[in-house]
């Protein structure tokens, strides 16, 4: 390659190969090549190698603040390298892996990742040891509590310092992957189902296919749960994504086999029954699958069910929010307006103000809990305050009104606040198959002072674990080290402005078919909100949590 000073550089064809990529600043060329990538100085020494690339550097870029070269390759594989660094041909920031349908995980060097909702599954490692035939290869998604750590690749890019040194200064706790217990075990014994008189029999599994069949329902199923030195925290069965079951300290490491049998009924078509444990170090297992096609009787009309919470005033002033009300108020409307064009009936809760205590909620859960069905729909929405625990494990909690301090008081949030653990049993527990849960979560007033000076790295963490573990699609309304923004202009949230446009008929996609689904309004709102909070809040982008392990579904069709 000749370039504009007169200077030529070639490469060995038998090192390098071809030249494929050159980029220079003011200072040095970078050159990549079939089989390497080197930064020279402008009179044409060889300053350095990156190693890591496994095939041919395709392009080549620099980070905004100059601080971070970014190298994409035919290996699949885009790799970030600090130019400061005294060793970055051992030590690239990170690496990043995306799929053709869009799924990206991205990982340091000691194993942390931040990825999609999917991606986790294309990153992990293999045991050596061989002897656990099956379970030898575990994905970063089974450590999601010990490695996932967003905000740091974040911080990361901005400051092209390695993720590890950024947690170290933040006081986290370094793992060695080395040294934890390897995760426990669980798996479906043979199918079994019991009928309507207590009869037993087997499951007909179709030709060729490990697809059972059955036309009865509900189906008994027996598992066997190992526990390989971490004990067993949890064990969660999921249906079809979403959370069905979950039952906590299974094991306290003096039974190393358990067994377990629940019972589960069926939706027409293919059923997808999952069962995963958790041990204390909070390692999942991998997911023992069963599929099932039930083919007996079963209602095909679904009901909606809609549970809404709207807080402005708390019994602490300094805590009142101005639009959670009409915000909630707003919602409920949206959605009556159009709902009876695709449910057969529509269940409205509605919770707020001085009514919206953790009692008050629980009970109307519990009625939900009773009359909705598999074929079902439930949407959970929440206007007001919410906050994390940092005392314990860091647990999320939605602040009902009788909560008069957000910070420092971990004993009366846990008495009165609604903590992830707790939504995600109240979801588990709630039979409707399809779930979306919309969290416009505020701070205001000494709140913001308060929680900016703590950081909420953990908060978007515990948000992303709810969605994760419950299985539902769920949408928070800021994300990492923001808020949630009211403005008078709007008369609503920014959120919930972008939501109700949503619902309106703004995120009808691709082939205009007038049904808006979650997944539409999660796309919509992740575009709509950074531009309303741009506009209207002096520059500053607030970015909203989205993560979907659930199905997609319509919410509503638009009238023709």
């Amino acid at each position: 390659s000749r370039f504009d000073n007169g200077l030529t550089l070639s490469n060995d064809p038998e090192t390098d190969g071809r030249i494929l990529s050159v980029l220079t600043n003011e200072e040095v060329y970078f050159i990549g090549s079939d089989f390497s990538l080197k930064k020279f100085s402008r009179e044409g020494e060889l300053l350095t190698e990156y190693i890591g690339h496994y095939a041919g550097v395709r392009s080549l870029a620099l980070s905004p603040n100059g601080k971070i070269l970014v190298s994409a390759s035919e290996d699949q594989r885009i790799i970030a390298w600090a130019l400061e660094s005294e060793e970055p041909e051992q030590a690239p920031l990170f690496s990043m892996f995306i799929t053709r349908t869009g799924n990206w995980v991205l990982w340091s060097k000691e194993g942390y990742y931040s990825s999609s909702p999917q991606g986790a599954r294309y990153l992990g490692w293999k045991t050596l040891d061989g002897y656990d035939a099956g379970t030898s290869f575990f994905t970063v998604d089974q450590y999601f509590e010990i490695l996932y750590r967003p905000n740091a690749f974040t911080a990361c890019f901005e400051s092209a310092r390695p993720v590890e040194q950024i947690l170290e200064e933040q006081g986290e706790r370094q793992f060695d992957l080395a040294n934890l217990n390897k995760p426990s075990l669980a798996f479906f014994e043979t199918p079994y189902i019991l009928d309507e008189e207590g009869r037993g029999f087997y499951l007909t599994r179709k030709s060729f296919s490990q697809t059972y069949t059955t036309d009865v329902s509900p189906v008994t199923f027996r598992a066997s749960l190992y526990d390989r030195g971490g004990g067993i925290k949890e064990f969660k069965v999921y249906h079809n994504d979403k959370l069905a079951l979950i039952e906590r300290d299974v094991s306290d490491k003096v039974e190393r086999r358990i067994e377990k049998e629940f019972t589960l009924p069926l939706l027409n078509g293919l059923n997808k029954i999952e069962i995963v444990v958790t041990n204390f170090q909070n390692i999942d297992s991998q997911p023992h699958r069963l599929d099932i096609e039930y083919t007996g009787q079963t209602s095909a009309i679904s009901d909606l069910y809609v549970f809404t919470i709207g807080i402005n005033e708390y019994a602490n002033p300094s805590y009142n929010l101005n639009y959670a009300y009409a915000d909630a108020r707003s919602f409920t409307e949206k959605i009556l307006e159009n709902a009876s064009e695709i449910y057969n009936d529509v269940f409205i809760t509605e919770i707020y103000n001085e009514e919206a205590t953790l009692e008050q909620i629980r009970t109307k859960i519990m009625e939900v809990q009773e009359q909705a069905n598999l074929q079902d729909v439930f949407i959970f929405y929440y206007a007001g305050h919410g906050t994390v625990d940092e005392s314990g494990e860091s647990d999320y909690y939605l602040v009902p009104t009788d909560v008069t301090q957000l910070y420092g008081d971990s004993r009366q949030l846990q008495a009165k606040g609604i903590s992830a653990a707790m939504i995600k049993e109240w979801l588990a527990s709630i039979r409707a198959q399809k779930q979306l849960i919309l969290l416009d979560a505020c701070h205001s007033g000494e709140a913001v002072q308060t929680f900016a000076a703590r950081g909420i790295s953990s908060e978007e963490r515990a948000i992303v674990q709810l969605a994760r573990s419950s299985g539902t699609v769920l949408i928070s309304a800021s994300g990492s080290t923001q808020f949630a923004s009211e403005f008078e202009q709007l008369k609503h949230g920014a959120f919930t402005y972008a939501l109700l446009e949503a619902l309106d008929g703004e995120a009808d996609g691709g082939d205009l078919d007038g049904k808006i689904t979650v997944n539409e309004i999660k796309a919509y709102m992740e575009d709509r909100v950074p531009d309303l909070t741009r506009e209207y809040g002096g520059g500053n982008a607030q970015y909203p949590t989205g993560f979907s392990t659930g199905q997609d579904f319509p919410i509503l069709v638009l009238p023709r």
